[in-house]
């Protein structure tokens, strides 16, 4: 493993790519902070939605390679806004790039709900103006006497939602004209109707109205990005031009790739007894909750069908919500919860299947399993953004 400031890789084209190019140094020089930097004491203000991590999921490692290239342009302060029952998150890695950094907690409007058919639309419709999401004031007050009189000389949200926390922040702390940069990651009014299409002859009329108002609200939020920041990023060219399509920006917009360290290749998998086919990521996210679900009830049987041998399945990844622990059918069928390693899980497998069918933004999951040399099946949604050659570079199929 090369140094983490060092060489980092895109895709499977294995080229040794510097981390500085693809990384938003020089432009948060010239947009964010306005002139060149004589010595590193400007004051950055990042809001992240995940603690940074070099090896953890796909929104800890960019989180983790925004946090790296920053670093080089001043003091770092970090926040990060968490439901009031989660986990805490570690913070050990954000300590060694940053001068302080809070934990602030959130209260969530949205989990709101009745027992009654249609009072929770009811109640999200009659709210649809108002912030799905609350800081705690508490939080709010100790960490404004934390970071004292500091004035931040520019402002780094990571995804849409860190933007809702700054809105929250901004009043108290300086003025607005203060520069903003926002990485959207992906677009959540995309990754909204692309659930919305998935799941529509799946569940209830209550469930995809609400659905719908997730839509609407996302895209209110991206038009409030596109207005107030100074530079816009997102992870695929295909999304920039849809921003561009559906929003009038005030500043720029770039593409900022997904990265991942560059590893060596695992050696060669000889198949024996049957195949083991590996999914890998964070599976309360949606978008991986359903993948998993739809490769156990749906891909799996059709395999079986055409595949006279023993198959097996790997669904790594942390926190797995009870839809997805269910699926549990060792030998055939294992869920592994968070490991320390996932590549020992990967060393185990034939092939990395992306079973994707909404969600948005480019899968670190598919540049890390061709980076560690496994053939990869993806949806086409699941490989979106990442300008691979189908049956060259990856296999690409939308049915079972």
């Amino acid at each position: 493993m090369e140094n983490i400031c060092g060489t980092w890789s895109i895709g499977i084209t294995k080229k040794r790519v510097p981390l500085e190019k693809f990384a938003p140094l020089n432009l948060a020089k010239s947009k964010i902070l306005g002139k060149p930097m004589e010595s590193p004491k400007k004051n950055i203000l990042l809001i992240f939605p995940a603690a940074p991590r070099f090896r953890g999921s796909g929104v800890e490692q960019r989180a983790f390679f925004h946090l790296d290239t920053l670093a080089a342009l001043g003091h770092l302060h970090l926040v990060i806004p968490r439901p009031i029952r989660s986990r805490t998150p570690d913070l050990s890695e954000a300590h060694n790039f940053c001068s302080s950094s809070h934990i602030i907690k959130i209260k969530n409007k949205k989990s709101k709900s009745s027992k009654i058919p249609g009072l929770t639309f009811l109640y999200r419709l009659l709210f649809l103006h108002e912030k799905d999401y609350d800081l705690d004031r508490e939080d709010l007050r100790c960490w404004l006497h934390k970071i004292g009189n500091i004035k931040f000389d520019a402002v780094f949200c990571f995804q849409a939602l860190s933007f809702l926390f700054w809105e929250q922040i901004r009043a108290h702390i300086q003025p607005a004209r203060t520069p903003l940069f926002v990485d959207l990651d992906d677009l959540l009014s995309r990754v909204a109707r692309l659930e919305f299409n998935a799941k529509a002859g799946r569940v209830g009329l209550e469930t995809r109205a609400l659905l719908l108002l997730d839509t609407i609200k996302a895209r209110w939020m991206e038009k409030r990005v596109c207005a107030w920041a100074k530079l816009v990023s997102l992870c695929s060219d295909a999304d920039v031009r849809r921003l561009q399509k559906e929003h009038r920006l005030s500043g720029e917009v770039l593409v900022l790739p997904n990265t991942i360290p560059v590893q060596d290749p695992l050696p060669y998998r000889t198949p024996k007894d049957g195949a083991t086919i590996i999914f890998v990521g964070t599976m309360n996210y949606a978008p991986n909750e359903d993948a998993a679900r739809y490769l156990v009830h749906e891909v799996l049987p059709a395999l079986r069908r055409i595949y006279n041998k023993e198959i097996r399945v790997l669904l790594v990844g942390k926190h797995p919500p009870p839809a997805v622990t269910e699926l549990a059918a060792p030998p055939h069928v294992t869920v592994t919860g968070e490991v320390e390693d996932v590549r020992d899980y990967y060393a185990k497998a034939d092939l990395v299947v992306v079973t994707i069918r909404f969600g948005g933004g480019t899968r670190i999951k598919i540049l890390e399993a061709m980076m560690l040399g496994k053939p990869v099946v993806s949806t086409a949604i699941g490989a979106e953004g990442l300008d691979l050659k189908p049956d060259e570079e990856i296999v690409i199929a939308n049915d079972p």
